[in-house]
């Protein structure tokens, strides 16, 4: 039976009628007809014919039954019940998709933080610059005992009177001390024991109470200047300033302010060195935006690759549905004429194999449909409404159409230049190191500072009109100096300034290599888009001069002057066909996608706008931090 099928296949029907007829190619060995053993082996074919005959010739009496129609299956309630369509539908647009991918891809979302963890970076280095604010307060209480130098400073004294009654004490004691030896028979000393002595020589004890608070305020500026202010208010109570005279004042308040400054002159002096870290870190949080910018072109480009493999998808499904209509029809229209004796029953099961082989194709169709279909909802819909069971069939609502490219390669190079994020990335990086460079050289010069102090003191009674004093100048004090320290060898700033200058080099050699790869995809997209754009037209051709060809065929078939096979072969042919140029249409429609990201200009083309946002430079509202900016350059750097 499977060399009588095959071999039917490849003759023209003329030549199987003839070799039907043929006892020597009826007969196979045992007499037996290939058809007789067919349809002694599955009777439902028809009945059996005479022995030693073949399949009659058309002219001949038909004894073999027709064939009833096949029972094929619901294509649309397969679709329904593959793809969800049991909870309902959804038209999607590019928009659509555009808007749920920005609001649910978690690779989007998650980049999105990049740039604000950029703006802490920014704000903890601008944070170096805030003035801090110090404030302390004590009591201490004291009773030490004085040394003489202590004891007269404090205002103790030895008056002429004095000394002689401590000289008469020590002679007596010297002769109490000598009876009371002789008595116990001790040897006789001229001096005074050591315990009279101490009698008279035991150190005073100086009690005081002490309150002191001090206010202090302090910074450094973007030129490295260190400033700060303090003041101080002292209040003592002692055995001293309690007695007046001599103290003018119980007790005595003392407030000092005092004023310093110190500036470097070489070494950590200007911006380039002090605001090195707030510049890097500006830079940073460019890099977040662009990094941010660059996955939101990724992701949103495998999206739309992803509806476009959609669209053919369905559009294909819709090309194997008509397939398989046109079967169905061929085989109804067989199955009229062999019943009428106008066609041979071999012509039904042609046209039923047909069928099948098509139902069998529109059955992968909605397989690829339904994987197309679930890859994009895993690409723009959120675990909560995936996992909500409530997403139906996604339909989407644009066809595939050929849109028309100008090709201008200088263009396409300045956008690319201008506009794609990850080239942005890498020169700002390059940036980065050449701060980095700047402030290594700056580290490498010898420290030299200039320190100026000037201080104004009052005494008072109380604290107000001790302040009061002191803003009036009772008291001055000033100092000015200069510090240098110089290293010897400095091998270690020296050695990180290599460092960097060789980081900055690498960085140098990845833009010109980012460059390369950018002008070869540049030129890699138009080429292919060229050949696609041929291949669609090519497609169209033969799409058109295949179901052109379908449909004379068909018109032939019913005027008897052609075959079942051919008419199958060929609308085969034409479905294919078909096929084939709505997989090129949707290839080359990837390829205008990948053209718009190698170009830059995919976020543009969708509507999408980031420019705002990403130059914004937050600003905080105290005055100091407004007047930084005269120091800081935030505008973004391009080729």
């Amino acid at each position: 039976m499977i060399f009588s099928q095959l071999f039917k296949r490849c003759l023209p029907p003329v030549l199987w009628a003839f070799c039907a007829a043929s006892p020597a190619i009826a007969q196979q060995g045992t007499g037996a007809s290939v058809l007789s053993d067919d349809v002694t082996k599955f009777p439902e074919l028809g009945a059996e014919l005479p022995p030693g005959q073949g399949d009659p010739l058309p002219d001949q009496p038909a004894v073999v039954k027709t064939p009833p129609p096949l029972q094929t299956v619901d294509l649309d309630m397969i679709f329904l019940s593959a793809a969800g369509g049991d909870r309902g539908a959804m038209n999607i647009t590019i928009g659509e998709l555009v808007r749920q991918a920005l609001a649910n891809n978690p690779d989007i979302k998650a980049q999105r933080l990049q740039p604000e963890l950029g703006e802490t970076d920014v704000r903890r280095a601008l944070g170096a610059f805030d003035p801090t604010v110090k404030f302390s307060g004590q009591y201490s209480q004291s009773a030490l005992p004085q040394n003489a130098q202590e004891y007269i400073a404090t205002g103790g004294e030895t008056t002429e009177t004095q000394m002689a009654l401590i000289d008469q004490l020590q002679s007596l004691q010297v002769s109490l001390d000598n009876l009371l030896a002789e008595i116990e028979g001790k040897p006789v000393t001229t001096n005074g024991s050591s315990a009279s002595r101490s009698a008279f020589t035991d150190p005073r004890i100086f009690s005081s109470n002490q309150y002191l608070m001090l206010w202090q305020v302090g910074g450094v500026t973007p030129i490295g200047t260190q400033y700060s202010f303090g003041l101080s208010q002292s209040q003592a109570r002692n055995d001293l300033n309690s007695q007046i005279p001599p103290s003018l004042f119980y007790p005595e308040t003392t407030t000092t302010m005092t004023f310093n400054l110190t500036q470097p002159l070489l070494k950590n002096f200007g911006p380039a060195a002090n605001l090195a870290a707030v510049r890097v870190s500006r830079l940073q949080r460019r890099i977040g935006w662009y990094e941010w910018k660059q996955m939101m072109i990724q992701s949103l480009s495998t999206a739309l690759s992803g509806y476009f493999d959609l669209v053919y998808a369905r559009e294909n499904l819709v090309v194997r549905q008509q397939a398989v209509a046109a079967s169905k029809l061929l085989e109804t229209r067989n199955i009229r004429r062999a019943e009428s004796g106008k066609m041979r029953p071999s012509d039904v099961w042609e046209a039923q194999t047909a069928l099948s082989n098509n139902v069998d194709i529109a059955l992968r169709a909605i397989n690829a449909y339904v994987d197309a279909q679930n890859a994009l909802k895993l690409l723009i819909f959120s675990e909560k409404m995936l996992l909500s069971n409530r997403l139906g069939v996604l339909i989407p609502a644009e066809s595939i159409d050929v849109p028309s490219v100008r090709i201008d390669r200088a263009k396409f190079l300045a956008e690319a230049f201008s506009k794609r994020p990850e080239y942005l990335n890498i020169i700002a990086k390059a940036e980065q190191e050449g701060i980095r460079v700047r402030y290594a050289r700056n580290q490498t010069l010898p420290k030299v500072d200039v320190q100026a102090s000037y201080g104004l003191t009052g005494l008072e009674q109380d604290y107000g009109n001790s302040f009061a004093n002191s803003m009036d100048g009772q008291g001055t004090q000033f100092m000015v100096g200069v510090t240098v320290s110089v290293p010897l060898g400095n091998i270690e700033a020296r050695a990180a300034l290599d460092a960097a200058k060789l980081r900055e080099k690498q960085t140098i050699l990845a833009i010109q290599k980012s460059g390369m790869a950018i002008s070869i995809e540049i030129d890699t997209v138009i080429s292919l888009l060229e050949t696609t754009r041929q291949q669609v037209r090519t497609a169209h051709d033969t799409s058109v001069a295949a179901r052109k060809t379908a449909d004379i065929e068909q018109k032939l078939l019913e005027e008897g002057k052609s075959t079942t096979f051919e008419v199958v072969r060929l609308q085969n042919n034409a479905a294919d066909a078909r096929s084939r140029e709505l997989a090129a249409i949707a290839t080359y429609r990837k390829n205008v996608l990948r053209l718009a990201v190698a170009r830059g200009i995919l976020l543009d083309e969708l509507g999408i706008s980031l420019e705002k946002e990403a130059w914004r430079d937050v600003r905080r509202t105290s005055p100091r931090t407004k007047d930084l900016n005269e120091f800081l350059d935030d505008k973004p750097v391009l080729p």
